[in-house]
């Protein structure tokens, strides 16, 4: 595997056999009539040129990048498979800083006989809590969204609106929800690591986000990382509870997508940024559950979902069209109006 990218190039492209982690390789080898599962992990930055040019971060400024990946058989003499990549570059918004390989270490006790709590069980942590704090780049109000579908963690947020003002920060709050890990103790005793996930949104542009990874340890290891699939029977409750929701609230405003139709006044749009926000969200947690678990679940789910939104007659009437039209032609082509694009 190689690709076009110079060696100071800002962007990366990391080829691992781990969809987890950076499980790295130099060859690989496949035995006959099988396949190997590669996984690019590819973080695209604008050039040096770029971020130089545009050091305002002006958040509407993109800069459109291609890398071709390189796949070489030794066997083969002279063959080679060419991969494109193409990405759009914006320059980040928001900076998330958060320890998350350092683990909650904790411990977990029985009360003495005597006692008059009502719990049977004590659980006590080496901290009470951490901090993740997200800093505003931009010279303009920031609005960020914190996804928390998490049974064990709670969130406290400095504000309750979500706007950092221009160049500055928010600490957020972690904490181990004490109520939920006793009222499941037994599971928890028996697992002993436990690892969650939420994501961190720019509320403008919910394609700039970042995952986190809350670990909690009753064992003797704090630095670890849990099998891809693991314990994700919970997590799929709520992702679908999610999309219940969400197919029911676009259905009852589908009125707002039709082109010719959608009023032009700030509550229109607002309610319009938020399904889109949903919409974003559940997309992102079915592609990486589906990745990492071979369930018929997700599949049915993300049926559901594409079926529901794109099946609509106002999405039917438009499609098959471009997303945007081709630089280099004059002819008239169908085009997404630009309400449905995004979608």
């Amino acid at each position: 595997f190689q690709t076009n990218l110079d060696y100071d190039d800002p962007t990366e492209i990391v080829f691992s056999t781990s969809q987890m982690s950076a499980k790295l390789f130099k060859s690989l080898t496949v035995e006959p009539e099988s396949n190997v599962r590669v996984y690019i992990r590819f973080r695209p930055q604008p050039s040096r040129e770029f971020q130089e040019l545009y050091h305002q971060r002006n958040p509407d400024l993109f800069e459109e990048k291609t890398v071709e990946i390189y796949v070489n058989c030794r066997l083969v003499k002279d063959y080679q498979k060419t991969v494109i990549l193409k990405a759009e570059c914006r320059m980040p918004s928001l900076v998330v800083e958060y320890e998350e390989f350092d683990s909650f270490k904790g411990k977990i006790s029985r009360r003495d006989i005597n006692s008059k709590e009502d719990d049977e069980w004590i659980i006590q942590f080496n901290q009470e809590f951490r901090e993740i704090q997200i800093k505003n780049l931009l010279q303009i109000p920031l609005e960020y969204e914190i996804v928390n579908d998490t049974m064990y963690f709670i969130l406290e947020f400095p504000t309750e609106n979500k706007v950092i003002t221009s160049e500055s920060f928010h600490n957020v709050i972690v904490r181990p929800n004490i109520k939920s890990l006793i009222k499941n103790v037994e599971s928890v005793r028996r697992e002993k690591y436990i690892q969650e996930n939420i994501t961190v949104y720019n509320r403008n542009r919910p394609l700039e986000n970042y995952w986190i990874a809350l670990r909690i340890s009753f064992g003797y290891i704090s630095n670890f990382q849990l099998a891809s699939g693991y314990k994700v029977s919970y997590a799929f409750s709520m992702l679908e509870n999610h999309t219940v929701r969400f197919l029911s609230d676009f259905n009852q405003n589908i009125h707002l997508f039709v082109p010719s139709e959608t009023p032009n006044d700030e509550q229109t749009n607002k309610k319009i940024v938020d399904l889109r926000f949903q919409y974003y969200f559940i997309v992102d947690q079915l592609v990486y559950y589906a990745t990492i678990k071979t369930s018929e679940n997700w599949f049915q789910l993300a049926s559901l979902l594409f079926g529901t939104v794109l099946g609509r007659q106002t999405f039917q009437k438009f499609g098959p069209a471009y997303l945007k039209k081709p630089d280099n032609t004059e002819q008239d082509v169908k085009v997404w109006p630009e309400i449905l694009v995004k979608w």
